[in-house]
């Protein structure tokens, strides 16, 4: 339940809703002919799960136990951006929901029907996982090269590209095999050459390039061996197959694409009936909310909306009276504020749309805003890491 603040009043009917829905609510499954089982996780339910994820080959994609973190050859490259903030412990999800865990699919489905202690280890097919590939990452490339063995380019251009002002005799990576070295600086032009030798083979990550030259030109035959790791200006990507005149780069980062196998463990479970349904009471006074976090010692979520804006109106009627936020209802103070009238706000905040929610720590400072309208999974995840950043 989203408390009060001490000052203000609950009118006598929301109570008398409140606890008319409480005693009911135990009833709820009864009434649609699926009896509450203790035991048992059901839709809706506030399940503790640890979960881990891999590809078939067995790299690891992500997962709730460190232990599984200490080989970090069979991590995948795509987890480490999850590693600085991860916490290693069960993670808890409604039953019946997606799951609001980034990098970690649809565990709010997967642990219905599954009972308090049991294991399983369920595939998932890539739609149902990390989405099908984007086809624009799949690139071609020529597997003959033909390039100048010098090129002239203009003072401008050459800092342009390297950000530093040219030195005789100073090599740099003007193409992407090889570097060339700054070998003639003019009033108008700084002229690069190759650096690489008739009828010589470099070793690359990808495979080998054989290098030939015929008269000012340098032909590069590349042989790329199918996936091999193959890099491409700001782009890691793997060769996924060789043609007769060009090969093809798959640069959709690794688990997208891929089946994965995810493995569960349910740790604890909480049956909806014993924290559903809930009634949003909210504070309206930014005074009074500061002073309730500062006093309870839990950071504050502040909304601030307008009541002429539809996605304000789906971001308090929907996404914050989904299960998914309820289920993190003790975790923080609530406040919302219409800002349309309290300019104050709207211009402390800085604010450039409509709805915004800032969490700020018990002692007022913000540590994340979330501008604009979420669904509640996703506006979970931005609240859990509100509060791993209020720590």
């Amino acid at each position: 339940m989203i408390h009060l603040g001490k000052k203000a009043q609950v009118p006598a009917i929301l109570i008398s809703i409140f606890l008319i829905c409480f005693f009911l609510a135990p009833l709820s499954r009864a009434q649609t002919g699926v009896a509450e089982d203790p035991q048992l996780v059901q839709k809706g339910d506030r399940v503790g799960v640890h979960f881990t994820v891999r590809l078939h080959d067995g790299r690891l994609v992500r997962t709730s136990r460190a232990e599984l973190m200490k080989n970090k050859k069979a991590v995948l490259p795509w987890f480490e951006r999850f590693q600085e903030t991860e916490d290693y412990q069960a993670k808890e999800v409604i039953a019946g929901t997606k799951g609001a865990i980034t990098g970690a699919p649809n565990l709010g489905r997967l642990v219905l029907g599954m009972r308090l202690g049991e294991k399983k280890s369920v595939t998932l097919t890539p739609e149902k996982a990390y989405g099908p590939k984007d086809p624009d990452l799949i690139k071609s490339f020529q597997l003959q090269q033909r390039l100048p063995r010098s090129v002239r380019l203009g003072p401008r251009e050459f800092v342009d590209n390297f950000n530093v002002f040219p030195l005789l005799g100073k090599t740099v990576p003007w193409e992407p095999f090889f570097k060339s070295r700054i070998v003639r600086i003019k009033a108008d032009y700084v002229e690069l050459r190759a650096l690489v030798r008739d009828r010589s083979r470099l070793k690359q990550d990808f495979g080998t390039i054989d290098i030939r030259f015929e008269k000012q030109e340098l032909i590069a035959d590349l042989k790329p061996r199918v996936g091999a790791p193959f890099a491409f200006r700001d782009l890691s990507g793997q060769v996924s197959r060789v043609e007769e005149k060009e090969f093809y780069v798959d640069f959709n980062p690794l688990p997208k694409g891929e089946p994965v196998i995810v493995e569960l463990e349910v740790t604890s479970l909480t049956k909806a009936s014993l924290f559903a349904p809930m009634v949003p009471f909210w504070i309206e006074d930014y005074a009074e909310g500061l002073e309730e976090a500062r006093q309870r010692e839990k950071p504050m979520v502040l909304v601030l909306y307008s009541p002429e804006c539809h996605f304000c109106e789906q971001l308090l009627n929907e996404t914050l009276k989904d299960p998914v936020i309820q289920a993190l209802d003790e975790r923080f103070v609530w406040v919302k504020i219409n800002s349309l009238e309290d300019r104050a706000l709207f211009d402390y905040y800085k604010q450039e749309g409509y709805p915004l929610t800032v969490v700020l720590n018990k002692d007022g400072l913000e540590i994340r805003r979330i501008d604009g309208y979420l669904p509640a999974e996703q506006f979970r995840a931005e609240l859990e890491e509100a509060l791993k950043a209020g720590l």
